[in-house]
């Protein structure tokens, strides 16, 4: 048997280990890795019902994602690490050519209390 290049890898990988792959080079660690895995695949189950192809949704339909969600017991806080994971998912997207743009970017959930964090320390 011959041992697959580094470069023959990539076309090997089923694409949810790419993405876990990009994660951890981002620095996430195996934990957050594994709940983005989780998360992307709630995703990926609802484009294929609605017949969307995940790489190239719009903002209307991650806008209907959302509201698909908020028809869950989750709480908004919930919902926005679902819209963190998203956002990672469009940004590796963008990174191996597929689209140009991020469309999560700008979407933000209301209601959810953020904690500030103040300089605590004095020169």
């Amino acid at each position: 048997m011959s041992q697959a290049k580094p470069k023959d890898i990539a076309l090997t990988q089923s694409p949810m280990s790419t993405f876990s792959n990009y994660l951890l080079q981002k620095g996430q660690s195996n934990s957050t890795t594994q709940t983005h895995r989780r998360n992307l695949g709630y995703f990926l189950v609802w484009c294929d019902q609605k017949r969307l192809e995940a790489d190239l949704v719009r903002y209307a339909d991650l806008i209907a994602y959302l509201k698909y969600l908020r028809l869950k017991p989750v709480k908004a806080r919930t919902i926005q690490v679902y819209l963190n994971t998203l956002q990672h998912y469009f940004d590796w997207i963008i990174e191996r050519g597929i689209r140009e743009d991020n469309p999560v970017r700008n979407i933000e959930i209301k209601g959810i209390e953020r904690n500030n964090l103040y300089n605590i320390l004095t020169p």
